[in-house]
């Protein structure tokens, strides 16, 4: 028995393509709604940057570490595709 992916059982419209669709679309309304600069301290030194970059920045040092635990990927139990 095979599984198919969401959009193949449930047509193209799938709960996850439309909950990544709306996720992304508020994410981006977030991000250009917050483009002015702002300074962050760190380590007594000061930044100043838009306020999206530290939101990209942010997301890429969550990602990382979600990525680095080696507990927070699925493993598929040997033997089976």
């Amino acid at each position: 028995m095979t599984r198919q992916s969401d959009t193949q059982e449930n047509g193209f419209w799938s709960a996850r393509l439309i909950l990544s669709l709306v996720l992304t679309a508020a994410a981006l309304i977030f991000v250009f709604s917050n483009v002015h600069s702002v300074p962050i301290i760190f380590f007594g030194i000061t930044l100043t940057l838009p306020m999206w970059i530290w939101f990209a920045v942010l997301l890429a040092v969550g990602i990382t570490i979600g990525w680095m635990r080696p507990g927070s990927r699925r493993q598929r139990p040997r033997g089976r595709r």
